[in-house]
Formats: structure tokens, sequence, C-alpha cells
């Protein structure tokens, strides 16, 4: 996959934002935030421990709880399902797209009227805010995608061959 913008420089827009995991019924923007906060704590804390086998810490940093202990802790937040629900409420309330936009933009990369639209790689799609743009051509994908319009795939999995100008990451 090559990535490279008509500046002839490569381009990775990364946006880091907390987002909360609640289940559906809830509407609460700082629950949202908490639980998507959770989730990433648990799945790092998993990692490690998964890691390190039967070892108290690794690289001096001690690892609190058994794997069993971390999963029970992930179905008591709802799992990903949840996150996924939470990520869908925090990023239509803060829409990701205005920041992509902004950068894109002082770099110099937003397409004139008569050009072709910029090709953008959207890794972690939670919403179609950003195929919705005229001005872009976008892929999104997503892990677990909860639309219909992004396609459901590990960005590990993709077979390098596509041209982007620019790839954005919206994730913790």
């Amino acid at each position: 996959m090559t990535i490279s913008n008509p500046l002839g420089s490569n381009v990775i827009l990364t946006y880091c934002a907390r987002f909360v995991n609640v289940p559906s019924h809830s509407k609460s923007l700082k629950r949202a935030r908490q639980t998507t906060s959770e989730f990433h704590r648990i799945q790092r804390e998993l990692d490690i421990a998964r890691r390190r086998g039967g070892r108290q810490h690794i690289n001096n940093y001690p690892v609190r709880g058994e794997q069993h202990e971390l999963d029970h802790e992930l179905s008591i937040i709802g799992g990903r399902q949840a996150y996924q629900e939470a990520s869908l409420l925090t990023t239509g309330r803060h829409r990701t797209c205005k920041w992509v936009f902004s950068i894109i933009t002082k770099l110099g990369l937003r397409p004139k009227k008569s050009q072709s639209p910029l090709e953008v790689l959207e890794v972690g799609a939670v919403n179609t805010q950003l195929l919705s743009v005229p001005w872009l051509s976008v892929r999104a994908i997503d892990i677990k995608a909860q639309h219909p319009q992004i396609e459901q795939c590990d960005f590990f999995d993709i077979v390098p061959g596509g041209d982007y100008n620019a790839v954005v990451m919206s994730m913790e």
C-alpha cells in the first residue's frame, strides 16, 4: 500500500480521543467516555497478561489481575459491543471529520473543484462522516464494523496495492 500526497511526503492523520462504551439506552457522553477509557485499559492489561505468561511483572510494570479477571471486567462493561456503541455516541457529538478537514487544509492537500477527490483510508471507522464528503474518496474499515458502508476487516489483513493520499486513524 502506498500512502502519498501531491507534495511528495507521506501523511498519516491520527486523532486521539477518548471514547466510552455505554449501553445503547444510555445517552450520557460522560459515561460513554468512561466506558471506552476502561475498555482500552482492560485491553492493554490483557495484552500484558498474555505476553507475560506466569511472570508477575513485565518491564517492571505490575500486572494487577489474571487474564480471567480482566475478561470478567471486560464483560461487566459490556465488551466490544458496548465500546462500539459508545464510540458512535461520542463521534456523533464530536465530529472527528472537522479535525481531519482542518489538517488536510493546513497541509494544502484539499483538492480544488477541478481536481480528483483525495484518496483516504480511514482505519477504525465508527461512523460514515468522511464517506459523505464529496472531495474525499474514502475506504472506511473497522475490525467490528457497525454500519453497512464500513468495510469489516482488520487493518493488518489489507493486501498492499491501493494508493492513498492520507490515512486517518481515529483511535485512542
